[in-house]
């Protein structure tokens, strides 16, 4: 299982039991009520250039995907529910991709196609009771595997596929609401484990939340949340234990993180004003490599201090409502070199760490379907150069990564054209925090073509890192067919800037990466 650095928790709804809406509904025996609902929904998506904007190779993808949703809810009564959802994909996903099967049952001339879909998997389980004359005011419990959330998702979002957890939560007045929350993220086996070295091999995560309502327009919310990752390996380069052979030993990564945000929603002479700041802080041991031979792998304990925040207002005028944006995560960076020798100065990790799931959460193309900005890895060899005593960042090889080490102002309109045509166009300025290549971390080029010196100078030919991401716009226009079935088209158009220039080996020259783009239109209906 991928360990992360910090996961942050609470119940989706403030740790509320909302589940997806059904229709039908059925009275089983005594007063215990099943609700059985579902969803059915099928979508086609093309993207041009989100793998690679350089002039070679493959420029385009396409694929039809189907996403099955088949839930049962029990209320045995107004204190007792259970819940059970199961959902397509596996343990990282949530679709099935349109001829994606291992194997077919075709015979005859054309052996191909002829399969089922892939299996059903659980979504949900669990099981939740309120008392509300233990304490005079309402207490519940809640445990099983569910969606979690924190927040407006900036530091962690687990919506998709959801984690196992116990959850406590009181109601001591009407305003104010206290949950406890504890999660196991991975039940690690410890192994190649030394005298030096913690045995345990667990993830766990623990998170008070607090959320006070001034009124109905008005609320405050602030949570804490401690993660112990006994078994890290995240940002380490991809193993939790490092061989040292000259003291025939092995280090172990180890993180404790803490993350603390606070959130707001207000409402002022008709304007809706949000904010979500995000603050984190601890130590992730045995992390930085400090030396890539094992023989004198001489490991240290970095320090984080991730910062990230969202600001935003927005205001309707039927049928238009119009919002303005801004959100910022820190970024790392590797500080100056002084005895180049290839080991960052500082025992910091200035990057606002993420724990997201495989989707969007903000810009269509940038964050959810090509690579980000975000710099997560510690180790010396995931840098490009080291010119003029200071470490080049690299973007990431994947996307949703969230705010590490990204910037934006949004300016968005939603419009209700009609009673079933509604439509939302969203303009992104994209920066990163630290600069950055978007290219680097693909390998374009060798290292010595990429960095020359002429006359004492060095030049790095096509990674001279920049800050301008670009601008984005998305757009997504929906269409209501019938009760419950609703089509639409979305989308996205990156106008790339200076981060993502690339060196062409073929002319040897610098050019500017190609503009990214996708749509996607999808049906669905919900029962």
């Amino acid at each position: 299982m991928r360990k992360y650095l910090a996961i942050a928790l609470a119940v989706a709804m403030v740790l509320g039991l909302a589940v997806s809406s059904f229709a039908a509904e059925t009275v089983a025996a005594g007063d215990t009520k099943i609700t059985i609902g579902g969803e059915l929904r099928f979508r086609g998506e093309y993207q041009e250039n989100t793998a690679n904007w350089m002039d070679n190779g493959t420029k385009h993808t396409s694929n039809y995907d189907t996403r099955v949703k088949l839930a049962i809810k029990a209320d045995v009564n107004k204190n007792t529910t259970g819940m059970i959802e199961f959902m397509t994909g596996g343990a990282t996903n949530d679709v099935q991709t349109w001829d994606s099967s291992t194997g077919n049952g075709s015979r005859g001339v054309f052996q191909t196609g002829n399969y089922q879909a892939n299996a059903m998997n659980i979504y949900q389980a669990w099981v939740s009771h309120v008392n509300s004359s233990l304490l005079g005011f309402p207490v519940g419990l809640k445990v099983g595997h569910m969606p979690l959330k924190l927040g407006r998702g900036l530091f962690f979002n687990h919506m998709k596929q959801g984690d196992d957890a116990i959850v406590l939560f009181a109601d001591p007045t009407k305003a104010l609401h206290v949950g406890l929350v504890g999660i196991k993220f991975d039940e690690g086996v410890a192994t190649n484990v030394t005298a030096n070295t913690n045995s345990s091999s667990d993830a766990d995560a623990t998170a008070l939340v607090t959320t006070y309502k001034l009124d109905k327009d008005n609320s405050l919310g602030l949570n804490l949340t401690y993660v112990k990752d006994r078994n890290f390996y995240a940002l380490t380069g991809g193993n939790p234990y490092v061989a040292n052979n000259a003291l025939n030993t092995n280090f172990q990564a180890q993180a404790d993180v803490y993350n603390v945000g606070f959130n707001a929603d207000m409402k002022f002479f008709g304007v809706d004003f949000y904010a979500d700041i995000e603050k984190q802080w601890g130590t992730c041991k045995n992390c930085d490599n400090g030396s890539a031979t094992a023989a004198t792998y001489n490991p240290r304990n970095l320090k984080f201090s991730g910062l990230a925040l969202m600001l935003g207002a927005a205001y309707s005028i039927d049928p238009v409502k119009l919002t303005v944006e801004y959100a910022q995560g820190s970024g790392d960076e590797y500080n100056l070199d002084k005895n180049n020798d290839g080991i960052r100065d500082d025992t910091k990790f200035k990057g606002f760490i993420t724990s997201l799931g495989a989707e969007q959460h903000y810009t269509y193309v940038y964050e959810y379907r090509t690579r980000t900005a975000a710099n997560a890895g510690l180790n010396t060899t995931n840098t490009v150069s080291n010119v003029g005593g200071k470490w080049e960042t690299n973007g990431l090889s994947s996307a949703n990564a969230g705010l590490n080490n990204t910037r934006y102002i949004k300016v968005a309109a939603d419009v209700k054209a009609t009673k079933d045509l509604t439509a939302n166009l969203s303009y992104y300025n994209l920066k990163s925090v630290k600069g950055t290549s978007m290219t680097a971390a693909l390998g374009n080029a060798t290292k010595a073509a990429r960095i020359s010196t002429t006359s004492g100078v060095t030049t790095v030919n096509n990674h001279k890192t920049s800050t301008d991401i670009g601008n984005e716009l998305d757009w997504v226009i929906s269409y209501q067919i019938d009760k419950n079935l609703k089509y639409w088209v979305e989308g996205g158009y990156l106008w790339v800037g200076a981060a993502w220039d690339y060196f062409d080996t073929v002319s040897n020259t610098n050019k500017g990466g190609d503009d990214i783009y996708a749509i996607r239109h999808g049906i669905q209906l919900n029962f």
